[in-house]
């Protein structure tokens, strides 16, 4: 999966202003594979590798005893923490990929708005082109397209 420079800055943008608004310690958006996409970290360690590991596997075991006991697909986890402190997971999906948004959460804050925004944007992004994209459908169709070969030139026959 890839992402365009513009729309890593975006994605950027959009977990620093989750960590900004529900003062999160950290925010990370995964594949489902646990490959960190991009990651916003306010506290002092950076936490994007080990929160990216361990969510895929929480979200499997979650999965598998929901399966057993015949409930529904989990969208979210939560670990409590001794600290009072959460590890919030969301799963979702966007034309048709899971993504994992997961945050660590202060003690006694508030988290589901901030990152249903967050979410939403994410959608939203994902679904749009991005400049480079749109530039190249509202461009007309070269006269010269150069195919693999230098060697091989294909003339419009318009032109």
């Amino acid at each position: 999966m890839s992402i365009s420079l513009i729309r890593f800055q975006d994605l950027v943008d959009i977990l620093n202003r989750l960590n900004t608004e529900g003062e999160f310690v950290a925010s990370v958006l995964t594949d489902i594979d646990g490959i960190p996409l991009v990651s916003a970290i306010t506290g002092e360690r950076d936490l994007t590798e080990p929160l990216a590991a361990v969510v895929p596997l929480v979200r499997q075991s979650v999965q598998r005893s929901n399966e057993q006991a015949g409930l529904a697909e989990a969208n979210e986890v939560v670990v409590n923490n001794s600290d009072g402190a959460r590890l919030v997971s969301r799963f979702f999906q966007v034309e048709g990929r899971m993504f994992i948004l997961v945050c660590v959460v202060p003690v006694k804050r508030p988290y589901r708005k901030v990152m249903n925004i967050a979410i939403q944007g994410i959608n939203r992004l994902w679904q749009q082109p991005s400049a480079p994209e749109r530039e190249m459908r509202s461009s007309p169709a070269p006269d010269v397209v150069v195919v693999s070969d230098p060697q091989l030139v294909y003339q419009n026959s318009e032109g």
